[in-house]
C-alpha cells in the first residue's frame, strides 16, 4: 500500500514539474469595434507544441479572473513560438466590460503539451505494471496448509 502512495506522489510531482507555465512577453491589446486583438511574443522551441491560454484580469481588482471563450488565431494547441503572434477575441459573445477598458489586461501563458502527455503515459503504464506485478508476486499459494502458531512458553 505504501508503494502505491509513493508512486502516486512521484507521478503528481513529475507531472506538475514538467507542465510548468511559461509567461509570454510583450502582451498588449487593441480594441477594434466588437473585437479585441491580443498580441504577444513567445520564445520557445519551434519543434515543440504548446498550449496557449488567455486570461482577462483587472488592475483594480486582483481577484478578478475571466477566461475568454470566443478566441481564434494563435491560441490553443499548436506550434506558437515566435514574435508578434495575434489572438482575436469577439468579446461581445463572452463578456460585458464594466467601466474603463484600460483597467483590464491580458495574461497569456504557454505550456508544453507533448512532454507532459508522454510522461503521464509512461508513469501510468509503470504504475499499472507495478501494481499487477505486486498482486501476482504477493499472492499466497493456494492449498498450502496454515502454519500453527508458535508454542507458548511455560
Amino acid at each position: 500500500m505504501r508503494t502505491g502512495k509513493y508512486l502516486m506522489t512521484i507521478l503528481v510531482f513529475v507531472t506538475e514539474l514538467l507542465s510548468q507555465t511559461i509567461f509570454c512577453t510583450n502582451v498588449n491589446h487593441i480594441v477594434n469595434g466588437q473585437q479585441i486583438e491580443i498580441r504577444y511574443d513567445f520564445v520557445g522551441d519551434v519543434k515543440v507544441k504548446y498550449k496557449i491560454d488567455v486570461v482577462l484580469k483587472k488592475k483594480n481588482a486582483p481577484d478578478f479572473c475571466f477566461i475568454p471563450k470566443a478566441l481564434s488565431g494563435d491560441v490553443g494547441k499548436g506550434r506558437w513560438s515566435g514574435t508578434n503572434r495575434i489572438i482575436f477575441w469577439n468579446f461581445t459573445d463572452d463578456f460585458q466590460f464594466e467601466g474603463d477598458h484600460n483597467d483590464y489586461y491580458f495574461e497569456v501563458t504557454a505550456r508544453k503539451i507533448w512532454l507532459t502527455q508522454k510522461v503521464c503515459l509512461y508513469a501510468g503504464s509503470a504504475i499499472v505494471v507495478g501494481t499487477v506485478t505486486a498482486i501476482i508476486l504477493g499472492r499466497e499459494k493456494e492449498g498450502a496448509p496454515i502454519e500453527l502458531p508458535p508454542t507458548r512458553p511455560y
